[in-house]
């Protein structure tokens, strides 16, 4: 979905890329019978809803669900009825109240479009067809899109950590080096068509991580796939000393601007005045800025444990300090802004505030301590996959780096091929899910020992049971579950014997 968007959410219109250079000509509702692409028809189609059917094109679609929504519309994925050879897609809408806005949705086509005839297989979502129609707002601009795979890597980083320190920062490396791996390419190709602007933690999916997988597990499986081109920019049109840098209005998550967003937004152009290193970031970098944060971010949500003694953390323990500063603070100056924004309320008094306080300058000082964190852990920590990982983000996070998005495969490797749509084997997700179905498969065990206990203390035993079965079943399929019992014999009998049936009946 679109992000966040400030100054009443305006966007200019500017000329826009196509596979062919076309330009895309500016649309009125009288030109509702002129052929755009696929076509752009005077029909008001029916709001999308559960069952609700569909037509795209040649194409026909049923809506199962609700994927998101937002200020400018709304995704859901939907099941294919004719036409087209994916089983599910993902149907997006974006409601159009101007023309600016409808080139803006239909430029993000275009995008995945040439994306799409890319020589190398790019984790993005593919558009499958599209359609332009008029109605009394203005116009709908509807696209049928893959199902890219896996969950938002929001709510991943948000999951609770079930492992020790160790165990948990060798998987978030591991994690890390797949995220740019995956991501850096597609920001590599995107930049000579357009500029992202919105690259963050809910716009990146996350496939093949359970909980349980270990480092090895998670390099060898792990994705990540960007999404919402939404708020694209044409990067030919934006790039240069007069360019439309400085006439679209900024958008994206301010928890993840760079100072020269900041910048933008509450001064504009002339704030860059003797400042040439964080205009160039704000031309040509705001990506590599958002994808670095986001790096930071996993790295540090995945690193660190529930519970942890200060000893056990160093040498890691001032890149820790420095994440929680920041994302403190300046999640402090997102909500201000935000709150504001969401009720179409003056952001005048907020910018005028923020202003006073300095927020720039404090901006690039906790950035100064983040890369002086990674980059002091990297001289210290002793290992040359972890010391490469630190240093590139900590330059992507650095204004006076011009960073090479080429750099990510030349130090980490190539992206990985991306398996086949079937997914994980059996073997592989049983690799994965083992060590942690064992750990817990053993406490029950020794919980079962207990059973000579009096009845209220049976009944705290049953709880702690319950709590463990619900643990086990959310953490795989009930099949998996029976599998390792049939392949671990040293797994207790007795122990699985109160688990024939998950919990509530369901697989």
């Amino acid at each position: 979905m679109h992000g966040q968007m400030l100054h009443g959410a305006k966007v200019y219109g500017a000329p826009r890329y196509d596979a062919g250079r076309v330009l895309v000509q500016t649309l009125s509702p009288q030109m509702g019978q002129r052929a755009l692409s696929r076509g752009l028809s005077k029909v008001s189609d029916q709001d999308y809803g559960e069952g609700v059917e569909v037509h795209i094109a040649d194409k026909c679609f049923v809506c199962l669900s609700a994927l998101g929504r937002g200020s400018y519309g709304e995704v859901w994925r939907a099941k294919v009825v004719t036409g087209a050879s994916e089983k599910e897609v993902a149907l997006k809408e974006v409601l159009c109240r101007s023309q600016g806005e409808l080139q803006q949705a239909i430029f993000e086509v275009q995008v995945l479009l040439a994306l799409e005839r890319d020589a190398s297989p790019l984790r993005v979502p593919r558009c499958i067809c599209y359609k332009v129609a008029s109605c009394v707002q203005g116009w709908r601009v509807r696209t049928a899109m893959t199902v890219a795979p896996g969950e938002s890597l929001d709510y991943y980083i948000r999951r609770p950590n079930l492992h020790g320190f160790a165990m948990s920062l060798r998987r978030a490396l591991a994690l890390v080096a797949n995220l740019l791996r995956d991501i850096g390419p597609a920001l590599q190709r995107l930049g000579p068509i357009a500029w992202h602007r919105d690259v963050n933690s809910h716009n990146i999916l996350i496939d093949g991580a359970p909980d349980e997988a270990d480092e090895v597990y998670l390099s060898a499986n792990s994705t990540f796939w960007l999404i919402d081109f939404g708020l694209a920019v044409d990067s030919q049109s934006w790039v240069s000393e007069n360019g439309k840098w400085r006439t679209e209005y900024i958008g994206g998550d301010s928890r993840y601007w760079p100072p020269s967003s900041w910048i933008m937004h509450l001064v504009g152009p002339e704030g860059f005045d003797d400042q040439p290193e964080l205009c160039q970031q704000y031309q040509r970098r705001l990506d590599i800025h958002g994808l670095g944060i986001t790096a930071l971010e996993l790295l540090c949500s995945v690193a660190m444990p529930e519970c942890a003694e200060e000893r056990e953390l160093q040498p890691w323990t001032p890149i820790f300090r420095a994440w929680q500063n920041y994302r403190e603070v300046v999640w402090q100056w997102w909500s201000l802004v935000y709150e504001v924004f969401s009720r179409g309320g003056d952001l005048a008094p907020v910018q005028a505030q923020l202003v006073e306080e300095r927020l720039v300058d404090r901006l690039l000082e906790l950035l100064r301590s983040c890369r002086q964190a990674l980059r002091g852990t990297a001289a210290s920590c002793g290992d040359p996959s972890a010391q490469r990982l630190l240093l590139m983000i900590a330059d992507m996070l650095d204004e006076g780096k011009d960073f090479d998005l080429q750099e990510i495969q030349r130090l980490l490797g190539p992206q990985r091929k991306a398996k086949a749509k079937e997914g994980p084997s059996e073997a592989e997700q049983l690799s994965a899910i083992l060590p942690g179905y064992e750990t817990l498969m053993q406490r029950m065990q020794s919980l079962h020992k207990l059973k000579t206990t009096p009845p209220a203390a049976d009944a705290a035993l049953e709880q702690k049971l319950g709590q463990l079965r619900r643990q086990v079943v959310g953490k795989a399929r009930w099949r998996l579950l029976e599998l390792a019992q049939k392949r671990k014999a040293s797994v207790s009998s007795k122990a699985l014997s109160g688990m024939s049936t998950p919990p509530g009946g369901r697989p």
